[in-house]
């Protein structure tokens, strides 16, 4: 880059100052090309603090990013390649604004004395910052916004891993928004490369702020999914609460009015267990009332039935008339035959007398009907027996001797 002559006017110092101060860190930089300009830089010694204007290069054939270090007014050399292009679009934003650009260095020595240049930039995010200051982001902004959508999605994501020369094209096209941007080419560029660092920065920038908006998005998303969904299983929690407090209210209803638990399973329409744990939530542990009830409901139809059949009434009449099956009828009839002289079904006695048995009712309930030789449903026909022969007959259940 040394032989690069710049025509005279290519850059003519503006009459305002800026003074590069870095705010975060400082990023040390040895001065590139030093070596071929020693002439302009041979009063200085080893540890001398020196102050270099920075001048942009636009047109220089090598590097269109090219920033020349000058001292006293002669180029001692350039800021490396790969910083450049950063300060390259800093640099001359200033210029246009009226301002020249410096920053403090120092002159140093290495290996065998040979003399050397350092200079003292700001980091990274101070450039950023200035690039902001400046407006050129606000033009890059521009740049992109006026990008066709599926274009300006594809670059976004594309362009950490550089973009193709067809996009590169599309960005130049939009250049007349950025002008205090340097579009300008170099000979020997790629095409690919021809676009400013701001922009470049600018690019990944809101690629970053794309990405984080769609995770904040989606994050947001399931957020509120979340919270519809608690808000459904409230709202069916509410819904069950309500519900078992009417049927709670409707057991307790006709617990107090003396229903049995098997009026109270057909009446529900549902389980033994369901109705009993209302009970028990309420302190109410044991039937007794209930237990009454269903065996005087139970004698009470049996007889009815006796008694119709005894006025002249048939089987299926009886039916109709109490609003049950033919073979409830049938059952009926038959129950109330032995509750009027258990002698007739010796067999039936003989198991309710033993159904209440300490020796069966200390056995789980399926095995007492095994050692009884009987299924459990005719086990629970006999304890429930026992309760209305014990009234009716309390003798007949006296102890075997």
């Amino acid at each position: 880059m040394g032989s690069y002559k710049p025509p005279a006017d290519e850059y003519v110092r503006p009459g305002g100052r800026t003074q590069l101060k870095p705010k975060t860190y400082i990023d040390n930089h040895y001065v590139r090309g030093a070596s071929y300009h020693v002439q302009n830089f041979s009063g200085h010694k080893n540890g001398d603090q020196i102050e270099f204007e920075l001048v942009p290069e636009p047109g220089n054939p090598y590097d269109r990013w090219a920033v020349a270090l000058h001292l006293e007014g002669k180029r001692v050399g350039y800021i490396s390649a790969e910083d450049s292009g950063l300060w390259h679009d800093v640099v001359f934003a200033y210029n246009r604004a009226g301002s020249a650009v410096y920053a403090d260095g120092f002159v140093h020595t290495y290996g065998e004395g040979t003399i050397g240049l350092t200079v003292l930039l700001p980091g990274f995010e101070d450039a950023e910052r200035l690039m902001e200051d400046l407006g050129l982001f606000k033009e890059c902004d521009a740049v992109i916004a006026a990008l066709p959508s599926e274009a300006r999605s594809r670059i976004l994501e594309s362009e950490r891993y550089g973009l193709s020369a067809a996009d590169v094209r599309l960005l130049r096209s939009k250049k007349h928004l950025a002008p205090s941007l340097n579009w300008h080419k170099s000979r020997g560029s790629r095409l690919e490369d021809r676009y400013p660092t701001a922009l470049y920065r600018r690019l990944i920038d809101v690629d970053q702020q794309e990405r984080q908006r769609i995770r904040e998005e989606k994050q947001a998303a399931r957020q509120e999914a979340r919270l519809e969904r608690e808000r459904l299983e409230e709202e069916k929690r509410a819904v069950v609460a309500a519900a078992q407090e009417v049927f709670a209210e409707r057991v307790l209803n006709l617990h107090a009015n003396g229903a049995s638990l098997a009026r109270m399973r057909r009446e529900l329409g549902c389980s033994d267990r369901r109705i009993k744990s209302v009970l028990a939530a309420n302190g109410l542990n044991a039937l007794p009332q209930q237990n009454q009830v269903a065996k005087d409901e139970r004698l009470a139809r049996s007889q009815q039935a006796l008694r119709l059949q005894e006025g002249g009434y048939t089987r299926n009449q009886i039916a109709s008339k109490m609003g049950c099956s033919f073979e409830t009828v049938k059952s009926m009839l038959k129950d109330a035959k032995f509750y009027a002289d258990p002698w007739t079904d010796p067999e039936r006695l003989y198991l309710v007398r033993n159904s209440k048995d300490p020796s069966m009712t200390k056995l789980g309930f399926d095995a007492a009907a095994n050692l009884l030789q009987v299924t459990s449903a005719k086990l629970k026909s006999a304890r429930r027996d026992f309760g209305i022969i014990s009234d009716l007959h309390p003798r007949l259940l006296d102890p075997l001797e």
